[in-house]
């Protein structure tokens, strides 16, 4: 952890800097000293030494000594017992809001420790700082992890979620829809039974009811209704558009029927005229055969006259009995042609009744289809303003804050062929900032080399973004930039450094997302890098470091 507040010693200022860390400028907690002289709290000369092997000390850096003496490494760093045993007796006040406590320092480091007024993590998970004092009554009254009981089913239940269990609860008290009364939301279902239910709200059936829709709905809520069953009443509707087409194929088919037993009641006509006048004629003959038979022919010829007369007679008879019998055939086939006419009315209308039902249908189910679509354009932006917000928050998380990047190169094998092939020549890596509010940056780098360097060389850049706070950042950019490639054996990083040129454009304040890349063409040669005596690359995997030096902002 850091040193210890500034404001727990009581000494002059200008005797203060003595005591305090180099790299974090807090009181020494647990204090170290280089080779160099310089001090440091234990953690943080240990996190500068974990992070960067061969780094220098941050105040010889500043001072431009770049001795021997200035590396930070384990074995140069020893216990500062002196200053220690100087600290000791120094007046120190703690500067928790609320303590009033004085002594020396010695006793301050215990202090520190048991003071009441120190604020705390809670220890139920909610990460709220509390006073050490106030832990409990946090606890137990303000935490927004403490487990209460629930006031309608007596479950135990974590107040930050009590609105999630509220929404499932099968006792929190609920509105019916219809009737506006309140009961347990187990009660609800029974309540509104349409059967066995007591809900008194007026309610009708479904204006899909007469093709299978069984919901009863309240009167003046049939849209929202029908906007949340659009799947069961196109199913429905699906089922009644297969009844028609069913019902239509029947007509056909029976309209068929009734053509061909019309064509053939028309046959029928037609042969007993033609027979009924066949008749008239053989009655005309045989009147006018009688009267010739009265008047002209002899005796002797009357025998052979009559059996010819009873033949024509027999004749007669028969084609009469014909006649009736095709008479009787002709009506029954007119009475079977006048219900097949009934039958086929009724069918006509049935149809056109059920070809209306299926335009207004097709109508409802267009408007239907139209409003899913829209849904699905809705649906769909959404989709795409979440995926950049994903990208967006995942990008945010990867950012830094402290003007240093590691920057970690995966499948590395890979991204070097797409480089020598050409058809990825380049890879940027994520954007870390100078502070909070300071500028935004990232690294561009040329796996098989760019300008110069290309084909020989691996070409590393450094890019100035646009960045929200720009406004009050002061331009042109100017900050030292140092590059390295890590030698994952930690024998041999390579290490290089710029400073930025003030008259660069790469350097102004960006007017696009991206300034013009600036930095080392000629970074680090492929011979190198394929030599194999250094883990720069190892298990298909880089690691660069780019940090740029935020001691003067």
């Amino acid at each position: 952890m850091p040193g210890y507040s500034k404001l727990a010693l009581s000494v002059p200022h200008d005797e203060e800097e003595k005591y305090k860390c180099i790299h974090c400028k807090f009181i020494l907690r647990d204090p170290r000293q280089n080779l160099c002289g310089h001090r440091f709290c234990f953690t943080c000369i240990e996190d500068r030494v974990r992070q960067n092997s061969s780094g220098f000390c941050p105040a010889c850096y500043e001072e431009g000594l770049h001795s021997e003496d200035s590396i930070l490494c384990r074995e140069m760093i020893n216990h500062d017992y002196a200053i220690k045993r100087e600290m000791r007796n120094l007046p120190a006040r703690c500067n928790n809001d609320g303590c009033g406590w004085c002594g020396v320092f010695q006793r301050y480091m215990n202090h520190e420790l048991e003071c009441e007024y120190a604020e705390v993590v809670c220890s139920s998970g909610c990460t709220q700082r509390v006073k050490k004092r106030d832990l409990k009554r946090h606890i137990q009254i303000d935490c927004v992890m403490r487990l209460i009981n629930c006031e309608h089913c007596d479950t135990m239940v974590i107040f930050k979620e009590i609105k999630i269990h509220e929404r499932e609860c099968t006792k929190f008290p609920v509105t019916c829809r219809f009737c506006l009364k309140q009961l347990p939301r187990d009660k609800l279902q029974e309540h509104t039974d349409r059967s066995r239910g007591n809900c008194a709200r007026d309610r009708e059936w479904c204006k899909f009811h007469d093709i299978g829709c069984n919901e009863t709905v309240e009167r003046g809520k049939e849209v929202e209704h029908g906007d949340g069953a659009i799947d069961v009443h196109m199913q429905l509707l699906l089922n009644e558009a297969i009844k028609v087409k069913s019902f239509s194929e029947r007509y056909e088919i029976n309209s068929r029927d009734i053509n061909k037993t019309t064509a053939l009641v028309t046959q029928h006509q037609n042969v007993v005229e033609i027979l009924r006048a066949r008749v008239e004629d053989l009655d005309d003959n045989l009147k006018k055969a009688n009267k010739q038979t009265t008047y002209s022919l002899a005796p002797e010829n009357s025998g052979s006259l009559h059996r010819e007369l009873e033949k024509t007679e027999n004749t007669a008879m028969e084609m009469k009995t014909k006649i009736d019998a095709l008479v009787i055939k002709a009506r029954t086939s007119e009475g079977v042609v006048a219900v097949l006419s009934r039958e086929v009315e009724r069918s006509e209308a049935g149809i056109r009744a059920a070809m209306e039902e299926d335009r207004r249908d097709k109508e409802r189910l267009e408007a239907m289809v139209n409003k899913l679509k829209a849904q699905d354009k809705v649906m769909a932006l959404k989709d795409v303003t979440l995926a950049e917000h994903d990208l967006q928050i995942q990008s945010l998380e990867m950012a830094g804050y402290c003007g240093a990047l590691t920057w970690k190169i995966a499948d590395f094998a890979s991204k070097r062929r797409d480089a020598i092939s050409g058809r990825t020549l380049s890879l940027f890596s994520p954007y870390f900032f100078t502070s909070r509010f300071g500028y935004k940056m990232c690294a561009r780098v040329y796996l098989n080399g760019d300008g110069m360097g290309k084909g020989n060389h691996v070409s590393l850049f450094f890019v100035v973004m646009k960045g929200e706070y720009d406004a009050i950042l002061r331009w042109p950019f100017r900050q030292k930039v140092t590059f390295m490639w890590i030698d994952q054996n930690n024998k041999e990083h390579v290490i290089d450094a710029f400073r930025p040129d003030p008259n660069s454009s790469s350097f102004k304040r960006p007017t696009s997302d991206l300034n013009t890349a600036s930095g080392c063409p000629l970074f680090l040669p492929l011979s190198l890098l394929d030599s194999g005596h250094n883990a720069y690359v190892k298990d298909d995997v880089a690691f660069l470091r780019i940090s740029v030096d935020t001691s003067d902002l």
